[in-house]
């Protein structure tokens, strides 16, 4: 936690903060539970679907939080086995039983085509580039983490000045390749920087927080998505 997400300046606030979150509950159940010095290796498979039952019990988490910070810890727990500080981990097997009710919510063409055209946007200095960055995300399926690191290398011109996206998710080292839409290849345009400057990445540098706040102030300004 300390070296790959609190001193990682490409991690949020909010991520940081829920894993945090995931520590402080499981440093709670060992206290509990009278583990607290309970050698790293020790702690098993056993100790982990307790953890699960108290995240339910005791700390009164709903069954989605519960999943959440599993999740969390299952990372931690793999970064563990990373360093050969443990051979197993065991948080890996735990059925996790909460499943969405309700799809995540999708913005229509209409409210794309509303965001690309709001004039409040426009004419508010801050927003548009922002707004370009979001509307990318859309187009290419690229997390901002991904965007950070896009470099003109994942670039091909091949016909008709049209040119195809081949590069990887950064998180889930997923192959991405798709032909750049003209939406999408006019952001480039507007915003992207020379390929030899900033060792070759597309875009200027941004924070993940930073591009949050703006979109919650043209999502509340605007009224462009409910």
């Amino acid at each position: 936690f300390q070296n790959r997400v609190k001193d990682n300046i490409e991690r949020g606030k909010g991520t940081k903060t829920n894993y945090q979150k995931a520590i402080t509950h499981l440093t709670n159940f060992l206290v509990k539970n009278d583990l607290a010095k309970l050698p790293l290796d020790s702690f098993k498979h056993k100790h982990a679907q307790d953890f699960q039952i108290y995240m339910g019990s005791d700390a009164q988490n709903v069954a989605s939080s519960t999943t959440t910070n599993i999740i969390r810890l299952n990372t931690i727990f793999k970064e563990a086995i990373n360093e050969e500080l443990i051979t197993k981990n065991p948080f890996s097997q735990l059925k996790l039983h909460y499943k969405a009710v309700n799809r995540t919510p999708t913005l229509t063409i209409s409210q794309l085509s509303d965001i690309i055209q709001s004039e409040g946007i426009k004419n508010d200095p801050k927003l548009p580039f922002f707004r370009d960055i979001f509307l990318f995300t859309c187009f290419t399926g690229l997390s901002t983490v991904d965007i950070h690191k896009l470099s003109y290398d994942a670039l091909f011109k091949f016909y008709d000045n049209r040119f195809k996206l081949d590069t990887s998710r950064q998180k889930t080292v997923k192959i991405v390749i798709q032909v750049l839409p003209d939406c999408a290849k006019r952001i480039i345009d507007r915003h992207g920087l020379l390929r030899h400057a900033n060792q070759g990445v597309v875009f200027p540098s941004f924070t993940d927080d930073d591009f949050r706040e703006k979109l919650k102030l043209f999502w509340a300004k605007f009224s462009i998505y409910s």
